[in-house]
Parts: structure tokens; C-alpha cells; sequence
């Protein structure tokens, strides 16, 4: 079982409002850094660190939901990001939260074989909230979205495009496609050519990817 501390602001934010947004920063291992792989990876790597978090203050059985929100795989390195909701049972207010960019985050990180979740600095509050903001203004597909930085992400009309994991073919999954998109549009009739935007995103610079505040550079400090 993984040890986790806990700082008394966030078991006093769940203690009170049954709900928490996190961002939890840990290693990707994975040679295939595809949706498929990435997105279920983050779920089962949120569902396990919010079952010993729980455990950590006192509520060994409880009941809980989790919202992943965003994934993001960053490019020079291993690490990887993931923010998500956590919703207690009896929480009333998920759909406010649902639609809420801006939120009081918690941060996760791993230091010396322990997680330690505490509040996060206004900063990095502010870069979640304009991350969010800004995905879901491209993607129109359900969360969590999903940024590999190595290959970064192509939106065509609001839905983001794969190259097919490996083992698939990508002539069949191309076959796929254009049978949707002609289905799409004989059915609502052609409108000229797609509009492909193509978002190159800066880890240096913007983003959830960049979060390095006080003690949570991961250099030499065995992350999971």
C-alpha cells in the first residue's frame, strides 16, 4: 500500500465539500504513449492514489467517484501529469464542479516513497484552470483530454486525431474514417474542405506540464 500524507487543508476541503480537484504528478513507463493506453492508465493510477489518500485521513471504505479531467504526457521526459475530481458520496454540488475551470487544486507529488498531497500554489491553480479553459475550447470530445508533447495534438473540428496505436492498422482505421465523414456528410451536406488546426504546445511555457514549485522537482527523488 502506498503511504500518502495528507495536509490538514485538503482533509478539511473534503471533509467540507465532499469534492476535490487534484493534480497528481508521476512517471509514464508505457512505450505506447496513445490515448488508449494513456487515458485508462491515468484512471487506474488516480482510482489507487485516492483510495490510500482516503485511507491516509481516517475513511478506510469510502464511497467515491473520479472525473478525469486532463492527461498530459510530456515530452522529454517520463513524467506525467493528471488532474481529475474527486466526489465523495453525498456530494450535491458535481455539476457545478463539472463546469468549473477555476478551482482550488491539490497538488500530488512523490518525495522519498511517500505522496504528499497538499493545497497548490495560486500559479499553478491559475496554469489548470488555463489549460482547461483552452483544451476544451478545442476538443469537444468527452474527458479526460489527452496531450502527448512528444506528438503534440491535431483537432479537426473539435475532435482530436490519432495516428492508431501500434498493432492496428491504419489503413483500416483511415477506411473508418472516411466512412464517418461521409456518412457526416450526406447527412448534413458538404461544407467545404475541414479546417485542421494543429495546437503546438509549449512545455516550457504554458500548460499543467510545467508545474515545478518549491519541493517538487522529481530529480534524483525516485518518482512512481
Amino acid at each position: 500500500m502506498w503511504e500518502v500524507k495528507v495536509a490538514p487543508e485538503t482533509s478539511a476541503a473534503l471533509a467540507a465539500d465532499l469534492t476535490a480537484r487534484c493534480l497528481l504528478k508521476t512517471r509514464y513507463r508505457d512505450e505506447c504513449r496513445h490515448s488508449k493506453i494513456g487515458i485508462p492508465w491515468a484512471r487506474s493510477r488516480a482510482e489507487k492514489i485516492t483510495k490510500a489518500m482516503l485511507e491516509s485521513i481516517g475513511q478506510p471504505t469510502p464511497k467515491f467517484s473520479l472525473q478525469p479531467i486532463m492527461v498530459d504526457l510530456l515530452g522529454l521526459r517520463d513524467t506525467a501529469f493528471i488532474c481529475f475530481d474527486i466526489f465523495l458520496e453525498g456530494c450535491n454540488i458535481r455539476t457545478e464542479i463539472d463546469q468549473a475551470f477555476e478551482r482550488p487544486v491539490h497538488i500530488i507529488t512523490h518525495r522519498a516513497k511517500v505522496f504528499h498531497v497538499r493545497r497548490a500554489e495560486r500559479r499553478i491553480e491559475a496554469r489548470v484552470a488555463d489549460e482547461y479553459r483552452r483544451t476544451a475550447k478545442l476538443d469537444k470530445g468527452p474527458r479526460p483530454f489527452f496531450t502527448d508533447l512528444q506528438n503534440p495534438p491535431i483537432y479537426d473540428l473539435g475532435r482530436r486525431l490519432e495516428a492508431p496505436p501500434p498493432g492496428e492498422d491504419p489503413e483500416e482505421e483511415e477506411l473508418d474514417r472516411s466512412v464517418s465523414e461521409e456518412d457526416d456528410n450526406e447527412a448534413g451536406g458538404a461544407e467545404g474542405s475541414a479546417v485542421i488546426t494543429q495546437v503546438a504546445v509549449d512545455a516550457k511555457a504554458t500548460g499543467i506540464s510545467n508545474v515545478e514549485d518549491g519541493g517538487d522537482s522529481d530529480r534524483g527523488k525516485g518518482q512512481v
